[in-house]
């Protein structure tokens, strides 16, 4: 069984061939996740967590559709991803006069504990300093639009998933979402 990881960030997870933009000590292949560099049906599981909103808005269904691509017949893509209807919803909170979004640790320096800088921050994203600006988040996604993107790649029972594998959780701003191929 073949497993591939898009955008592994800092740990492997166990099992996963690792794909990354750029040489880590835990790539195993180095491409642009826009056109992974794999055949047709080459693995059984496609999994990527926070990657998709660094591709440019406009590109996201295509992509999704790529990621489709390389999974086997009968595999599974799982992409997980800011949940922006979520981070939308608590910043229309607080512009009406709620509470709004409660301020986490994530770049407290930046956000001061302001909760529409908070939600902001987490939509938008921060580059880290000196990495120029892939790190910026170019794409908002929402549980609707991901699932059209999942059905318009040919994905079939597409289920939420609430929580990413391995390390990076973004438990505050996070949504998933599995889908088979047909």
């Amino acid at each position: 069984m073949r497993c591939l990881e898009i955008g592994p960030g800092h740990e492997r997870l166990p099992g996963f061939e690792t794909l990354n933009v750029v040489k880590t000590p835990i790539t195993d292949h180095v491409g642009d996740a826009r056109k992974p560099p794999f055949p047709d049906a080459t693995f059984d599981v496609v999994y990527s967590s926070h990657c998709i909103e660094h591709v440019e808005w406009y590109e996201v269904e295509s992509v999704i559709a790529e990621w489709a691509r390389i999974v086997k017949p009968g595999g599974t893509l799982e992409v997980h991803t800011v949940d922006g209807l979520r981070m939308m919803r608590q910043l229309l909170e607080w512009e009406e006069g709620g509470a709004g979004p409660r301020p986490g640790t994530w770049r407290r320096d930046l956000h001061r504990d302001h909760p529409f800088l908070w939600g902001t921050g987490r939509l938008l994203n921060y580059n880290r300093k000196g990495s120029g600006t892939h790190w910026m988040h170019r794409a908002i996604l929402t549980p609707r639009y991901m699932r059209e993107c999942f059905a318009g790649a040919g994905l079939v029972d597409l289920e939420e998933v609430a929580v990413p594998r391995g390390a990076k959780k973004h438990r505050a701003v996070n949504m998933g979402l599995r889908g088979r191929k047909c």
